[in-house]
Formats: C-alpha cells, structure tokens, sequence
C-alpha cells in the first residue's frame, strides 16, 4: 500500500512538473521557430573593396610588379595567404546567423586568389561559386561576384569595358552583369569600380562621368527596367552620392532607380577615410520595386557600413578611427583594406 501511494505522489509530482516547464517549452520552441523563419526570409548581398588582393605572379601586360614577391611590397605567401583568410572573416562576420548569399567584389587581380578564398578557408563548406572575367584594367584589378548556389541560379553573366573617348589608353576595370534567379525572382546585378580620384577629385571627374553614362546605356539597352525582375547595383564609385556623376546618373532613371542611405555606427561617417575625412563611396542602388512594401522580394531604404573592432585602428593623425589597411604606403600592416565592407538585407515574404 506504501509503495502505491509513493507511485501515485510520484506520478502526480511529474505532472505538475510537466504543467509548470510546458510554457517555457513552448516558448523557446516558438522562439526557435521564430529564428528559423527569420533565417529563411532574409539574406545578405555584400560589397567589399578589398584592397590590392594580388597573387604572386607577375603579369607582363599589367602593372603589377609591386605586389610581387621581387616587388617593393615584398607580396609574399605568407602576406597573401593572410589576406585570404581576413577576407573570409569579413564574410562570415557580415552575416547574422549565416554568410551572404551574394558577395560583389573589388580590386581582385585573378581567379587564382578567388579560388584560394573559397577553397582554402572554410569557405568551402557553404558552396560558394565565383563570377569573374579579367578586365583590361592597368594594373589588372577586376570586379567579381560569389555567390552560394543553394540560394541564386546565374542565368548570363557578362562585362562591359568603359572606353574614354577622350583618352582610349586610360584602361580601367570593366563593370560586371549578372542576371540570375534568387529564390522565385529575377535579379539583375551589376558590380562597379569606377575610375579612381588620382590626380584629384575635379580632374578625374569626367572618368566618373563616363563610367556613368556607359552603366545608364548599357541598363537601357538590356531594357530590363520594362520586365518583372530586379535590379541591384553596387561597387567602389569613387564618388558620392552627391557628386555629379551619380546624380546624373540617378536623374537619368526618374526615380525607377534609387540610391539607398548608408547606416553606421560608432561615429564612423563613411566606407574609407582620406586625409582625415570620411566619404562614402561605397554605395547600393537598387530598382523601385525593392522598396515596395507588397513585392515579394525588397529591401531597406539603407544599406550598412559595417564597421566590426578588427576592421578599425585608432586614427594617430586624426580624430577617432580609420580602417585597418594591408598597407600604408611601403609598410605592411597586416590589415584588412582601406574600405570598409558594405551590407545590403534582402527580404521575402
């Protein structure tokens, strides 16, 4: 009899117990459910200027020699091999519980040092591809796209190379097209490395200039404003979104393109800093349609400048910080880039 009703005690003692834990239950579960959700609705497009990502052999058509192992910046293994693996800890810290599913990059010499980036590092395991064709840029540095084909389908991907009529030996990085198919939508993709600020901000404008009108026709003559897909333009501008030739180039759409608005933190007012001053020329621009409510595919009225500790270092000349580069000048510094790695969130019902 003792040991029925110690059976009875027990069993009644268990459920109690079960009564009490069951919300909590329910709720880390619905808690779980939520992230999983979260997880399935959302990803990432990424956009870093990686700064000089060279590899070891020298090309005789480019001016490249420096970062050679011969060369002045004594571009080494070792040196390379760092870079790798600090670009690799970009795109997994731009995720938030995964790696973007597209990534647009700058300054790239070849797909040699692509390929040690997803297959050297642990990269690898998330199934990233690469997009890249070799442009005739002087010092042969190009744009790419990576992308993980579990979550965008390329469809045609090709490039267009800027020719100055005004200068046809300035040679400078072709701008990249990719149309392809994100989870049930069409987007069309274009990465930029527009024409640098050397020599000055005024004298290199018409470059700029140039570089726009070339991306403006080349979009009007895939007439691809008149179908049901999306657009998504990125890249290093070297320029503003108030400068001249991105107003032109905005202007020209009538507002079926729009500039996004950068978001950061920590007082840091730009994507790289010269001369003490910051300026964003790291931007996204996107079709109308992303901005939609109702569409099934869209996105934020901004982009992030993400601006994680390992990526900055006190600016010694300046106030605050700066990003944390390869190099400054000659010396090596074991940094990142001179850019900081721009996020844009993409959004499905």
């Amino acid at each position: 009899m003792e040991t029925k009703t110690t059976q009875v005690f027990i069993c009644f003692a268990f459920l109690s117990i079960c009564l009490i834990i069951e919300p909590f239950i329910t709720k880390v579960c619905s808690q779980e459910s939520d992230k999983a959700k979260i997880l399935a609705s959302q990803d990432y497009f990424l956009f870093y200027n990686v700064e000089n990502l060279f590899d070891l052999k020298e090309d005789s058509l480019t001016d490249d020699d420096s970062f050679t192992p011969a060369g002045e910046k004594n571009w080494n293994h070792y040196r390379l091999n760092k870079k790798i693996n600090s670009i690799y800890k970009v795109i997994i810290g731009a995720g938030e519980w995964e790696p973007p599913a597209l990534v647009g990059l700058a300054e790239v010499e070849s797909r040699v040092v692509l390929e040690k980036l997803l297959h050297y590092t642990p990269l690898y395991e998330l199934n990233y591809r690469i997009i890249h064709y070799d442009s005739k840029d002087e010092r042969g540095i190009d744009v790419a796209l990576l992308y993980r084909q579990n979550k965008f389908k390329p469809l045609l991907s090709k490039t267009k190379t800027i020719v100055f009529p005004f200068d046809r030996n300035n040679k400078t990085r072709d701008i990249l097209f990719v149309k392809g198919v994100f989870g049930f939508d069409t987007l069309y993709i274009f990465v930029n490395h527009w024409p640098s600020r050397y020599g000055g901000a005024m004298s290199s404008e018409p470059y700029r200039m140039h570089a726009a009108h070339t991306l403006s026709a080349w979009i009007d003559s895939l007439n691809i404003l008149k179908t049901d897909g999306s657009i998504i333009i990125c890249g290093d501008f070297n320029d503003e979104a108030e400068d001249a030739s991105l107003e032109n180039f905005i202007d020209y759409f009538q507002g079926k393109i729009q500039n996004l608005r950068p978001n950061s933190s920590k007082n840091i007012e730009g994507s790289l800093k010269f001369k003490e001053k910051w300026y964003i020329f790291d931007l996204f621009f996107v079709s109308e349609d992303l901005l939609k409510e109702e569409s099934c595919l869209r996105t934020n009225t901004y982009y992030d400048i993400l601006n994680m500790d390992y990526l900055l270092v006190p600016d010694q000349k300046g106030l605050g910080y700066k990003p944390y580069r390869t190099y400054t000048g000659p010396r090596y510094q074991g940094g990142y880039s001179d850019h900081l790695p721009v996020r844009l969130r993409l959004i499905r019902k």
